[in-house]
């Protein structure tokens, strides 16, 4: 910020002075303190150029980064939601066997229910062959 008011008395002292050489070319010769501002002043420029440059990279790295990780997310939660449904039809299966056992069941009681019928008629049959025959034979014996 020192520059624009050394250029006001540059202009009053007379400070700054430009001379055109034997070449053509034009010369400005200048005290060392105004050449060294001038200098640091351009210096400064120039590395905030370069800088710029610098900070435009990385921020298109951290771009990039932030895409990959957006992408990562999307792969992640469509894996969560593969799982969830995985976890639902997993949790259908296990219904369904338990129904499935129910019915088993069921049928297991219904089938020795009929296994005891069956047993106590093949019993009063066994006892009806053996017990007519000898009734019949009593009765009989009996008569005669």
């Amino acid at each position: 910020m020192a520059l624009p008011a050394r250029s006001q008395n540059i202009s009053k002292e007379q400070r700054v002075q430009s001379v055109i050489n034997e070449y053509g070319d034009t010369v400005i010769q200048m005290s060392l303190s105004d050449a060294k501002t001038i200098l640091k002043s351009l210096l400064e420029k120039e590395i905030n150029d370069s800088l710029l440059d610098v900070y435009t990279v990385v921020d298109s790295l951290n771009k990039n980064k932030i895409t990959l990780l957006v992408d990562k997310i999307e792969i992640l939660q469509n894996e969560k939601n593969n799982l969830t449904e995985i976890v639902n039809n997993l949790n259908s299966i296990i219904d369904n066997l338990k129904s499935e056992n129910e019915i088993l069941s069921d049928v297991i009681k219904k089938q020795k229910k009929e296994l005891r019928k069956q047993k106590i008629i093949k019993m009063i049959a066994l006892i009806g062959d053996v017990a007519l025959p000898v009734a019949t034979l009593l009765v009989g014996i009996s008569i005669k």
